[in-house]
C-alpha cells in the first residue's frame, strides 16, 4: 500500500478525485427493502391485492393475486423508487407516520411530565 507522503502531487489529486467519486456515487444508490416495504405504494397494492383476492372473479385466486403484487413492487422498485442516502431516506410513508407518532407521544409526555412536576412544587410549598 502506498503511503501518503510518498505520493506525487498528480497522483494525490487523482486519488483525492477518486475517493469523492466513491463519496458522492454511494449517496445515489436506491435504499433496500426495508424502505421499499415502508412506502406508500406498498401499502396501496397491499390494499388492491387484498381487494382483487376478495373480489368475485374467478381469475383472481392468491397465486396470481401474489405475482401480481410482486411484479407490480419490481416495476416500482425499478422505475419509479427513487430513495436514496441523500438524508432523504426518512421520507418513506410508514417512517413518516411513525416519527410523527412519537413526536405526539413526546409532546403529551412532556406535558404530563411538567403538570406533575408543577402538582409536587406546589404540594410541598402547601405543607
Amino acid at each position: 500500500m502506498i503511503r501518503q507522503e510518498n505520493l506525487t502531487e498528480k497522483e494525490r489529486i487523482h486519488k483525492e478525485n477518486i475517493l469523492n467519486i466513491i463519496n458522492k456515487e454511494q449517496y445515489k444508490l436506491k435504499l433496500g427493502i426495508v424502505y421499499l416495504v415502508a412506502s406508500g405504494f406498498n401499502f396501496c397494492m397491499l390494499g388492491v391485492s387484498y381487494l382483487l383476492y376478495k373480489s368475485d372473479i374467478r381469475f383472481f385466486t392468491l397465486d396470481v393475486v401474489i405475482t401480481i403484487y410482486i411484479i407490480a413492487m419490481i416495476l416500482y422498485y425499478k422505475f419509479s423508487f427513487n430513495l436514496t442516502k441523500d438524508g432523504h431516506h426518512l421520507r418513506a410513508f410508514l417512517f413518516r407516520i411513525l416519527g410523527s407518532f412519537n413526536a405526539k407521544i413526546d409532546k403529551s409526555l412532556r406535558e404530563q411530565l411538567k403538570r406533575n412536576s408543577a402538582e409536587k412544587i406546589t404540594k410541598k410549598g402547601e405543607q
